[in-house]
């Protein structure tokens, strides 16, 4: 939410947000026809009628983007992996704990993304660990084959970490994106969001002490500690490109 956020922000873009919601079409712009584009039936029946007709919307700037599930709807994403006009973006988590627990506090609060924390509402879990180890089985091949999709299709593509637009150098990184799908970086350019679960894994997760022997001396056993923020602060190099992208997508 806060890369497409701060990319919506910039005058030359236009994001749409998450059309392919499972519940509901949900776009930050009014998208016609309403009747069929708000419509999750028309659209989960339509997939590919549907994202044609996202590109299509009349709208005054320049570049428009969408985030495009991975999970679901996998007729609308072959078709954008495999449109060469399509920009991609990809934006990974490296502590997949994390991005577990934050989901699942999301689901059970319904909050899914905060603009002023005095809205957020606190929560603190149980956690099935077993769902848990699946969910980042499953979330790391889902990657890896769209890694391997775009490269075998010989099509280039931004990879971005959610601890690099949190981190140390997130401006660097925020402002790689801008570059990448053609528009100028701003000054004070801002998502107005913040992050709604700061607490360590040991205040979020009420069997804390379960997970934490179930994942000790394992690959994946730093992702319970620590600033995950100071990880993969390296700076990142965009080719300069004469491709001047109209559409992109956030996978």
């Amino acid at each position: 939410s806060y890369l497409s956020s701060y990319m919506h922000n910039h005058p030359d873009i236009c994001f749409f947000g998450e059309p392919y919601n499972p519940e509901e079409v949900f776009s930050s712009v009014p998208l016609n026809p309403k009747e069929t584009m708000l419509n999750v039936k028309w659209r989960d029946n339509h997939e590919k009628e549907f994202l044609k007709n996202l590109w299509n919307q009349d709208r005054p700037e320049k570049v428009l983007g969408l985030k495009m599930p991975i999970s679901s709807h996998k007729e609308a994403l072959n078709t954008a992996l495999q449109d060469k006009t399509v920009a991609k973006i990809l934006l990974e988590r490296k502590n997949l704990v994390r991005q577990y627990v934050s989901w699942q506090i999301a689901q059970k609060t319904a909050q899914w993304r905060l603009s002023d924390p005095e809205d957020r509402i606190k929560k603190s879990l149980t956690i099935n660990i077993e769902l848990l180890k699946q969910y980042i089985k499953q979330s790391t091949k889902k990657f890896v084959l769209l890694k391997k999709a775009l490269t075998e299709s010989n099509q280039e593509y931004l990879q971005l970490f959610y601890e690099d637009i949190f981190g140390p150098k997130k401006e660097e990184y925020l402002e790689k994106a801008l570059s990448f799908v053609g528009v100028e970086p701003i000054q004070d350019l801002d998502a107005h969001l913040k992050k709604q679960n700061p607490e360590p894994l040991s205040e979020l997760v009420q069997n804390f002490d379960e997970l934490e022997n179930d994942f000790k001396d394992t690959d994946k056993s730093w992702m319970l500690y620590g600033d995950e923020y100071s990880i993969g602060t390296k700076s990142i190099q965009i080719k300069k490109t004469t491709q001047k992208w109209k559409k992109y997508a956030v996978m």
